[in-house]
């Protein structure tokens, strides 16, 4: 089956081209183009002005909080910020060798 998505913004290829419609076929895109669009088609997808990116996946992590929890400091059960303001001796030595091994404890003020 045919499918034609028109009617918005088509990016796509290294250059992020912006173009006016893609064609997919057996979960493929086979044909992006800018005008008129190709008629052979079995089924018609209308973008609604709305931004098509084939192919695009949402691989982002959140490195910093990795290593935070790597390192074992999980804060995601706090409930006020006090780990962050006054961090004890060892946190300090953990967020220390996380982020940086030129950062140096003396930036950071006692608890």
């Amino acid at each position: 089956m045919r499918t034609l998505f028109h009617g918005g913004v088509v990016r796509a290829g290294l250059s992020f081209d912006q173009l006016d419609w893609a064609v997919s076929a057996s979960d493929r895109i086979v044909a992006l183009g800018s005008g008129q669009p190709p008629a052979d088609v079995d089924r018609r997808i209308d973008l609604q002005a709305g931004t098509l990116i084939p192919a695009f996946c949402d691989a982002h992590v959140h490195l910093p909080a990795t290593g935070l929890y790597a390192g074992g400091m999980d804060f995601r059960g706090s409930v006020r910020p006090a780990p962050f303001w006054t961090p004890s001796r060892s946190m300090r030595r953990r967020v220390t060798r996380c982020f940086s091994a030129e950062t140096s404890r003396t930036h950071w003020t006692s608890p």
